[in-house]
């Protein structure tokens, strides 16, 4: 039984690394309606990181703009290309929202912007201010596509900082279609990284270590008696 038990040990163990990780999406969501007091975003934005290896602010600093439709270009590489309305830079600072140079779309409802990331990543995240809803679409390098609501409504006046990780593959670009009734709203601190992979077979093999461990001692004693 010994013999067994070390044999099957080992053919789980084969399991597990060879089954490589897992990814699960999840979506780190937080809206400050309150004044100028950030707890839900900041929440949001900690719960992200806690399942990000590394991460790159792309923020608006140094940005530069040109062409038409706009196309803004970040310090990191990443473009901003207008959609919908008018994309601009300014040192406009709204509430919590912080930076040097933000980002403003000027509403039409709706208003839209893409987001052409420079580097590979699969988990991203932004913050937001006097957004009223809208939904984004992720474009994936291999030509698949997701969408996802922001599910602010009208009068959150405050921070909304949302993000996703785990998605599995690398992403292309992120277009957000926004709506600030009637007039702006605000994005800064993009953030893009990659997701800590979880071991998928990880509780499988402990488990299983578990029963056969049962199993051992239970003719153990058996024996004994």
């Amino acid at each position: 039984m010994f013999r067994s038990w070390k044999l099957l040990t080992v053919l789980m163990v084969t399991g597990f690394l060879a089954a490589g990780s897992a990814r699960a999406v999840t979506v780190h969501q937080g809206v400050d309606v309150s004044g100028l007091t950030t707890p839900n975003s900041d929440a949001a934005f900690a719960s992200w990181q806690s399942q990000v290896s590394s991460f790159t602010v792309d923020d608006m600093s140094g940005i530069s703009c040109g062409g038409g439709p706009t196309v803004c270009t970040t310090t990191a590489g990443s473009t901003f290309t207008q959609g919908v309305g008018a994309l601009q830079a300014t040192n406009f600072n709204g509430g919590v929202v912080s930076g040097a140079n933000l980002l403003l779309v000027e509403v039409t409802n709706p208003g839209s912007f893409t987001w052409t990331l420079a580097t590979p990543a699969d988990a991203f995240g932004f913050f937001a201010f006097d957004n009223d809803g809208g939904m984004l679409t992720v474009d994936f390098v291999d030509g698949t596509a997701q969408q996802y609501n922001l599910a602010t409504a009208i009068g959150s006046s405050d921070s909304l900082f949302w993000g996703i990780t785990g998605l599995g593959t690398n992403i292309a670009s992120v277009t957000i279609t926004t709506e600030d009734v009637p007039g702006y709203s605000t994005w800064d601190r993009f953030v893009l990284g990659a997701t800590v992979p979880v071991p998928a077979a990880l509780p499988l093999f402990l488990s299983g270590l578990a029963f056969f461990g049962f199993v051992a001692r239970r003719r153990a004693r058996a024996a004994a008696a």
